[in-house]
């Protein structure tokens, strides 16, 4: 393998980082005409030195002109930069002269950029790093050190760590006093030693070395980065700011960790885990949960090593809802990747895709209805990865706790559909990829069905916190009890109106407002229409009512007595990215001057799409 450094015009850098121009043209002179499949190119940004995108060379073809090169991929190289093979061989001929081709021809490389996914690939640690580490550890300090913390990340991710056989050569040689008991045969059993090929006569290797001369780290960290540069590992993880250097000479950086870009992406992923602020569940790392809560015991007695699998996810983001009386709900979620073995099902899996996994789902009866905010955590995080296929597995049967799981998770929309080899736990799966007509509205959660209605569904002030305290609004206060409608995804809403709208229907959730009402009047998230039912029976009223409305039995009945006696049942979707006040309605021209929107009013798509619009960023 070699690299060569070339000049791009900027505008290619970007289609060739997104892989839509596949190849690149050359005139097949004698500094090209040694380039091999496996080369890597450099291609650097003629305007801007500092923009460049590395690709690994796949294909090499030879024309004797720019027609005949440019003939078969123009289309697909060059897509909505030139309207015609014409044009793209007019300008590409302006690159090189008449002559010139006519001797050399012109080549042709299929390439690749450099895509390497941090999950599952190996990384070779510095020496310096792995000092530290085991430094720690050998102290048996705490856990929340950086490069200790940063290496569980990695091994959670099912990265394989190497060491490079000369720094375990340099240890054993130095004698570090800061390796406290740790020895060089700790350092062997928990990591990889990688005996790599010497250092060759590379002309780039050695001519980009060449100012490092006699800095500090010399022959050792050299020979680190000639293991990356000839792809023996994935990344090297340093915390030497010298081996940085090198890197960028080497145009290495982007497969160069540190501590910080470590610790980054783990807080990224963290990110694509949904956070509910007015939840009593909270979003911890594994080494922040009690283990030895009894609440774990069926899940260590149904599978063996759960304890061990729960210690190596130390870093790792999980939910937990606790009382004062221990743990009552945790899930634990992860996204698999399009590599993804399913070989273990008895049907597995035929479609590459991204999938997300209910890696462990256990709750206890609560009467706050907490499954439905653990299916609403799950979707949300499915959503936020731009996945729409999860699945689950469990103990078909086994205990009561785990029927009124697997009902719950039917109820909304996971099916039964394989079962394991070597346990026979069942699969369920739930696809959000598009709306079924022939399954109700609370199986295709989160999805709403084509070309529904859409109507404002108002929402007094008093009651809006306490049914939606997802949409909490600026200065609103609510009581710090918990109620089974907070986490109910299924929610009702008493009305004297009797409107008539279709299930599948989309709701706007608009929060009426108090005192200046054009600015605290507002509309705050989405939800999908269940059904409308007029009840003539306080008894049927209040029943239908139970746990999904803010409502006590009490007040149901007076609001029947007052001609409360419609029931909105919806389906609660997704908050607004940006809450949309009335005053913004009103200049917008979706409500009228002078007055706030009615129960069930309709709107017209374009005006819902214009709400959504504003929500999302467009202010004016």
């Amino acid at each position: 393998m070699k690299t060569y450094v070339m000049k791009i015009r900027e505008k290619f850098i970007s289609s060739i980082e997104m892989c839509v121009k596949r190849r690149e043209y050359r005139l097949n002179d004698a500094s090209r005409s040694s380039i091999k499949p496996n080369d890597r190119l450099v291609l650097i940004s003629s305007s801007n030195p500092r923009k460049y995108v590395c690709v690994k060379v796949k294909g090499v073809e030879r024309f004797p002109s720019w027609e005949g090169a440019l003939r078969k991929y123009w289309e697909e190289d060059f897509k909505g930069i030139y309207p015609s093979l014409e044009t793209a061989v007019k300008e590409c001929s302006t690159f090189y002269g008449r002559e010139e081709v006519s001797k050399f021809g012109i080549v042709v490389f299929s390439i690749e950029p450099y895509r390497l996914a941090l999950k599952q690939s190996k990384i070779l640690l510095d020496t310096n790093v792995l000092i530290d580490r085991e430094c720690v550890a050998a102290k048996e300090e705490d856990a929340s050190n950086g490069a200790m913390t940063a290496l569980g990340y990695l091994k959670d991710l099912g990265c394989q760590l190497f060491v490079s056989s000369q720094s375990v050569q340099e240890i054993s040689k130095s004698h570090d006093k800061r390796m406290g008991s740790a020895s060089i045969d700790t350092i062997s059993a928990s990591y990889n030693e990688l005996f790599g090929n010497p250092i060759s006569d590379d002309g780039f290797f050695r001519q980009a070395l060449e100012g490092f001369r006699n800095d500090e780290n010399g022959e050792a960290g050299d020979y680190l980065l000639w293991q990356l540069y000839t792809d023996q590992v994935d990344f090297l993880f340093t915390s030497d700011n010298g081996l940085l250097r090198k890197a960028k000479a080497l145009f290495l950086s982007a497969r160069v960790l540190t501590i910080p870009s470590v610790m980054g992406q783990l807080e990224s992923n963290l990110s694509l885990f949904p956070q509910y602020k007015a939840s009593f569940i909270r979003l911890l790392r594994f080494k922040d949960v009690n283990l030895s809560d009894v609440f774990f015991d069926s899940l260590k007695e149904d599978y063996p090593g759960f304890e061990t699998w729960f210690k190596k996810k130390s870093v790792e983001p999980c939910y937990v809802y606790e009382k004062e009386d221990g743990i009552k709900g945790f899930l634990y979620v992860k996204e698999e990747g399009e590599s993804e073995s399913y070989e273990d099902f008895e049907d597995p899996f035929t479609e590459k895709k991204k999938r997300l996994k209910v890696g462990t789902f256990k709750i206890c009866s609560t009467g706050v209805r907490l499954g439905e905010r653990f299916i609403q955590i799950i979707v949300g995080a499915a959503l936020a990865r731009g996945i729409d296929q999860i699945y689950v597995t469990l103990f078909e049967d086994k205990r009561e706790d785990v029927i009124a799981l697997k009902n719950l998770l039917q109820k909304w929309g996971f099916d039964p559909y394989t079962h394991k080899k070597s346990n026979g736990e069942l699969v369920l799966v739930k696809d959000i990829s598009f709306y079924r007509r022939e399954r109700d509205i609370n199986k295709n959660y989160p999805l709403c069905r084509d070309n529904p209605d859409y109507y404002f569904l108002p929402i007094l002030p008093g009651y809006h916190y306490r049914l939606f305290p997802d949409l909490r609004v600026k200065g609103e206060s609510g009581s710090n009890q918990e109620l089974a409608c907070n986490n109910a995804l299924e929610k009702i809403y008493l009305t004297k109106y009797r409107a008539s709208a279709t299930p599948g229907d989309v709701l706007l959730i608009y929060r009426m407002g108090e005192r200046i009402r054009k600015y605290t009047s507002c509309v705050t998230g989405v939800a999908v229409l269940k059904q409308i039912q007029i009840y003539e029976s306080k008894e049927e009223l209040t029943q239908a009512c139970k746990n999904i409305t803010v409502f006590g039995s009490e007040e149901v009945g007076e609001l029947f007595d007052k001609g409360y006696r419609t029931a909105v049942s919806l389906i609660y979707i997704r908050p607004l990215k940006r809450k949309v006040i009335l005053d913004t309605l009103r200049r917008k021209g979706i409500i009228s001057y002078g007055k706030g929107p009615r129960v069930l009013q309709p709107m017209t798509k374009k005006c819902f799409d214009k709400i959504i619009d504003i929500s999302e960023g467009d202010k004016e």
